[in-house]
């Protein structure tokens, strides 16, 4: 009950204190009614402003002339011990591990999965683009976009369950504590409306069923019985960590959970789960929420929140800060390093070194009695985090098994030092190395703790001669590679992983000359050798590692012999450290990199379908011979690594590139042809007008993505036009439409995004860089190069094969790096690659009749829609076939549209 009190205001205080004008009130919280009384003070003042009393350790809320005055601790055990709703909920906004993000959390970009349609509106809020990539005479092989947004809380509010994706340190646990926190106050404020959040490491559920696993962990704070509440659908369920589950059960448990959160979800009840995203096996069926890195307005926002701003300057000359900052958790220990240590350290392992060390420099200052040399900490503690990292990522452990993994002694300055296993386990718990919260069992704070400490102990053992090439095995060959167990629209995934990735990293990071360490990794595994150049933050990359990091990785790229998920690996690592396909040469003063060609020889060729072709188009036809000159053809589609160079050119801030009236004024902001708004309607209108749409596309799109249409062509127009012109895109005159999404972003991927304006500039201004001509192909001469003279249905012949194309059949669902196919013979008639699928491709020609006409100078002011050709990872095996035909406008851009360079001189 609340008391008067006239004492004081300095006097200790029990529990909470509520100041108003000149009156004081005492609140113990000893029973319901004093917690029921204290609410309302408490809701009303939690939203002011918050600070701490260093002193004594007080939590204050200040709104207006009014003050709580909280001693946390005492508050938290109060409203915990009473095991009421309203008890526990207040809790969550008390205990630090919630009640920080009301002013510390950054929100957080991410992309989320639109799986199932809703109300019309809600549903397009979701769609980011929804481009009209089809034939004449047919709806468009066309998946929907991922939508950003801008704050990946609000997904709440749009899936009953789902699962949040991300890198190691993207936030995935500060997500779901975010979440806690607003569903508490939410709920606390309209509990018929609100849930009750249930925060849970699943790195504790062990061997238990989730049903009886969760109802352990209610009923430890809550009265109210577990089965009750989700058969009422009052819970709210955020499971952290499915990477923690232990491996030799992980995907049994994964099925239980399946079916709890269906049943679950039936009920009313919401189930959240978050995962590192290399390590999920999309088991549970459920949509996924992708946490994107931070951008730097993110990174501003949360370096003014911790009043660092000196690091900005930092970031704006060092490229690689930047990077290790766009990850949260590395963001945070950076901030926390600079605060204490004024270092900026762009090294992850030794970033972490200099954290730990902080923390333990900490307790030092505050006199710890268990304090010990960090040499002692690190060696032991990495000792046992080595053990514990062999069974899995982040995990619990009982106290006797993670006692048993300490060293009874360790070598600190060269003498043998007795480890007192509890005084270390204490320590490691105030300098919060280990979880405080997890006692007496033994968790570390944070995985990457856990694998910076087991990278100490990786090192030690690889300089005492330890073969541990066991860590790094990963399955690459076609006949070791394990089957991809997904849902059936689900992307292809990487191949699995070890377990020991971030672990190598970080050692790689914090060796004194770690080319030994990658020329051992690299024998055993090429990627993750090639992660290690570009991830740990090196200052100085071994040159010789580099290089030959780079031919091991581009031979598997070309080895038909490794599995498609591993080529494709292979190619997003070889992007990252320096493609040798793709190096930048100075030409001219410029820096440019030379498209590599392949010849075409001069002859009659056949374009075109034949009358009885019955997967041809009717824009195909008819058949008719066209007579050539030699000509040149890009070996690969334009790349993101060669696209930079017209960028870092200022390609967009010249007009000299951009040809004729209409090229510039699309440079300067105007929709020449409608752009999206038009695409998007003409598409709509395609929709209308196909009765059989359902049937057409049924192949190439989910059935989800068929039910979304389902609902947004039975709108009326008006809706519609007025729904979308809110939504789409407005395409950046600076930069591709997709530079910086994670996924298309690889230097050897070929560019997305742009439009016919776009790769035209590019052309011209490579001419005039290298003195040589480029150009886009006009429609012929692309199906020229691309079925040969025998006229070829693809590529590489009459038959179709899955692993020749980037196709949907492969399910890749996004561009893949130029050349991953060639392997498995994904060649064309003259030795170009991805001449099927991946990204369709610019051609210079207007859309007309067959037989078409060249382009003339004339046709670069029309209006007219221009010709893509090629097809794309959207399309199946009929659309990528040779004599296909897209027509778009040409201020159109998608992610699934880029362009391949020809140039007139051919080599005898």
């Amino acid at each position: 009950m609340a008391e008067t009190n006239t004492n004081n205001f300095n006097k200790e205080i029990d529990c909470a204190t509520f100041v108003s004008g000149d009156q004081q009130f005492h609140f113990h919280l000893t029973t319901p009614e004093s917690v029921k009384e204290f609410l309302p003070i408490f809701l009303k003042l939690i939203s002011g402003k918050v600070g701490r009393d260093k002193k004594a350790g007080n939590l204050t809320f200040e709104l207006d002339s009014q003050k709580l005055v909280l001693d946390s601790k005492i508050v938290q055990q109060r409203l915990a011990a009473s095991r009421n709703i309203e008890g526990y909920l207040s809790s969550r906004l008390v205990l630090h591990q919630f009640r920080r993000w009301a002013v510390e959390y950054v929100p957080l970009e991410a992309r989320v999965d639109v799986m199932a349609p809703v109300d019309s509106e809600i549903q397009l809020e979701l769609i980011e683009e929804i481009p009209p990539e089809y034939h004449e005479g047919e709806a468009a092989p066309q998946q929907l976009q991922q939508k950003k947004i801008a704050d990946i809380t609000t997904a709440v509010q749009v899936y009953q369950a789902f699962v949040i994706l991300g890198a190691p340190g993207c936030g995935k646990t500060s997500t779901l504590e975010k979440i806690v926190y607003n569903s508490a106050l939410e709920t606390l404020n309209n509990s018929s409306q609100g849930k009750i959040p249930l925060f849970v490491r699943l790195s504790q559920q062990k061997n238990r069923q989730p049903f009886d696993f969760l109802k352990t962990e209610w009923d430890q704070v809550i009265q109210e019985n577990f089965a009750d509440a989700l058969a009422k659908g009052k819970v709210q369920i955020l499971a952290d960590g499915i990477n923690e589950l232990a491996r030799n059960s992980r995907r049994e448990q994964l099925v239980d959970w399946r079916y709890f959160a269906q049943k679950a979800v039936d009920q009313g009840n919401q189930v959240i789960f978050s995962s590192r995203e290399l390590d999920y096996e999309p088991l549970l069926n459920l949509p996924r929420v992708k946490v994107e890195a931070l951008d730097d307005e993110r990174i501003l926002d949360y370096l003014k929140k911790h009043q660092v701003e000196a690091l900005v300057d930092e970031m704006e000359i060092n490229r690689p800060l930047t990077e290790l900052a766009r990850n949260p958790y590395y963001l945070s220990i950076l901030t926390a390093v600079f605060h204490i240590s004024k270092k900026v350290i762009s090294n992850r392992g030794l970033l972490m070194h200099q954290f730990v060390s902080n923390l333990l420099k900490r307790e030092r200052n505050n006199n710890h009695p268990d304090c010990m040399e960090d040499e002692i900490v690190i060696s032991a503690l990495g000792q046992m985090a080595f053990v514990l990292q062999g069974e899995g990522e982040n995990l619990v452990f009982d106290l006797a098994k993670a006692r048993a993994a300490l060293p009874a002694r360790v070598t600190c300055h060269k003498q043998e030092i007795v480890v007192d296993a509890d005084a270390l386990l204490r320590l490691g718990r105030a300098a919060t190395l280990l979880d405080p919260v997890v006692d007496p069992d033994v968790r570390f704070y944070h995985q990457l703790l856990q694998e910076y400490f087991a990278a100490n102990e990786l090192l030690i053992r690889f300089k005492a001669g330890e073969d541990l090439s066991r860590l790094w095995q990963a399955p690459t060959l076609q006949d070791e590679m394990p089957p991809a167990e997904v849902g059936e629209w689900d992307p292809l995934p990487a191949p699995p992983n070890t377990g020991w990735e971030v672990t190598t990293i970080l050692a790689c990071g914090i060796c004194p000359d770690p080319a030994k360490l990658i020329q051992a990794v690299r024998v055993v595994n090429p990627a993750l050798a090639g992660r290690c150049l570009y991830e740990a933050g090196l200052v100085d990359k071994p040159e010789n590692e580099l290089k030959e990091t780079r031919q091991v990785l581009l031979k598997q790229l070309y080895s038909s012999k490794i599995h498609l998920r591993a080529r494709l690996l292979a190619g997003e690592v070889l992007g990252r450290i320096g493609d040798p396909r793709f190096e930048v040469q100075e030409m001219n003063g410029i820096k440019v990199i030379l498209p590599q060609m392949v010849n075409v020889p001069a002859g009659k060729y056949w374009i075109g379908s034949q009358a009885d072709d019955p997967q041809a188009y009717g824009n195909e036809k008819p058949c008719f011979n066209v007579t050539l000159t030699a000509f040149k053809i890009g070996r690969w589609q334009v790349t993101n690594a060669e696209f930079a160079c017209f960028m870092a050119a200022g390609g967009y801030q010249d007009e000299c590139w951009w040809q004729g009236d209409l090229a510039k004024r699309w440079l300067n902001g105007e929709d020449v042809t409608g752009g999206l708004n038009k695409s998007v309607l003409d598409f709509w209108d395609l929709l209308k007008k196909t009765p059989d749409w359902q049937e057409r596309v049924k192949n190439n799109w989910s059935p989800e993505n068929i039910k979304n249409w389902e609902v947004f062509i039975n709108m009326e127009k008006e809706e519609f036009v007025q729904l979308t012109s809110r939504q789409i895109q407005t395409k950046s005159r600076r930069q591709p439409a997709f530079w910086t999404r994670s996924g298309w972003d690889n230097p050897s991927q070929p560019v997305t995004g742009i439009t016919w304006f776009e790769a035209n500039a590019y052309a011209v201004w490579l001419s005039t860089a290298s003195k040589e001509i480029f150009r886009l192909p006009n429609e012929t001469e692309w199906e020229a190069a691309a079925r040969g003279v025998e006229g070829w249905i693809y590529p590489w012949g009459n038959e179709w094969d899955d692993d020749k194309a980037n196709s949907i059949e492969s399910r890749v669902m996004k561009p893949s790096p130029v050349g991953a196919y060639a392997a498995t013979g994904g060649l064309g008639p003259f030795g170009a690659e991805d001449q099927a699928g991946n990204v369709y491709e610019w051609a210079r020609s207007l859309y007309k009749p067959y037989p078409a006409q060249l382009f003339n100078e004339a046709d670069q002011e029309s209006t007219v829609e221009r010709v893509a050709r090629g097809g794309s990872w959207r399309d199946s095996r009929r659309g990528v076939r040779g004599a296909g035909r897209r027509r778009s406008i040409p201020d159109y851009f998608s992610d699934s549209i880029g362009f391949r360079l020809l140039s007139p001189r051919s080599v005898a």
